[in-house]
């Protein structure tokens, strides 16, 4: 299965965000052990909609997710890097500070995984050219996700 299994919640505007897929998607938050991004998707339901811009990119995260589009271990760099927005923008995290502990450590180990699998791919045999140099990419990008996540806990400790 790939994608629909909220709607598309976070393409819809505002005005047609429908109550019971907000419900849902709360509640799967909630389920994450992310209660603070449950709370701000409530306050839709009271057409509260201050968060809702940076919302939507964990609802696509959770969708795709749940769908088999991207890893738990994405869905949960794509929470840090919510947590950490709204850090540098002198934002309550909304989390607990074990959530962010938890979220930070599932979020390394993807990128560290992401790190690895890169560094046997390139050396597996037969590697076409130029293979290597975009995989160097890759990897030149995860460990610079890494040092900003790195930085991003050591600075909400």
């Amino acid at each position: 299965m790939s994608g629909g299994s909220y709607s598309y919640l976070y393409t819809k505007d505002i005005d047609e965000l429908p109550a019971d897929e907000l419900r849902h998607m709360a509640e799967r938050l909630e389920g994450l052990g992310l209660a603070g991004m449950a709370a701000d998707t409530r306050l839709l339901l009271r057409e509260e909609t201050g968060r809702v811009t940076h919302l939507r990119e964990i609802w696509h995260s959770i969708e795709w997710w749940d769908s088999f589009d991207i890893s738990e271990g994405s869905f949960w760099v794509d929470v840090v890097t919510e947590l950490e927005r709204r850090f540098c923008q002198g934002e309550s995290l909304g989390e607990s500070t074990l959530v962010v502990a938890v979220a930070i450590q599932r979020a390394i180990a993807k990128i560290d995984e992401d790190i690895a699998r890169c560094e046997r791919d390139v050396l597996r045999p037969g590697i076409p050219a130029g293979y290597a140099e975009r995989v160097g990419e890759y990897v030149r990008g995860y460990q610079e996700r890494r040092v900003a996540i790195d930085a991003f806990s050591n600075a909400v400790k």
